[in-house]
């Protein structure tokens, strides 16, 4: 049975071939973990973002910590406080995105309606300047 790697090769070529674009390199960071797809870093997000140049990346996936009642580990947002929190990071992945870009952003049902109307406002308001 083939390798996933090798069947999406197969299945894509135009994706994954020899020709394709050079890795783009981030200002002082190193990838934690490489594949032949991609790099991985292991530091604080909003760092990494603010390292990478305005229009380098053709699509981000992300799902951040969900806004919850109870505070975890993990450090995630009070529910009133989820916008405000996340709206740096918007800011950095809309700079990094070429106008054709895309954004998948993974979020839980609660917040999404006030995250997407103030990132919809956001930014609006960045793309017009």
């Amino acid at each position: 049975m083939a390798r996933p790697q090798n069947l999406i090769n197969e299945q894509i070529p135009f994706l994954f071939n020899e020709q394709s674009k050079s890795r783009l390199a981030i200002p002082g960071f190193s990838p934690y973990y490489s594949t032949d797809l991609g790099d991985a870093y292991l530091a604080d997000s909003l760092e990494v973002l603010k390292a990478i140049p305005d229009r380098s990346i053709n699509a981000v996936i992300t799902s951040p910590p969900y806004a919850l009642h109870f505070k975890k580990e993990y450090g995630n947002a009070k529910k009133q406080d989820y916008v405000e929190w996340f709206l740096p990071f918007a800011a950095e992945v809309f700079r990094v995105l070429p106008e054709d870009g895309s954004l998948v952003l993974n979020l839980e049902g609660a917040t999404t309606k006030a995250l997407l109307r103030a990132l919809f406002t956001t930014l609006t308001f960045l793309s017009s300047w």
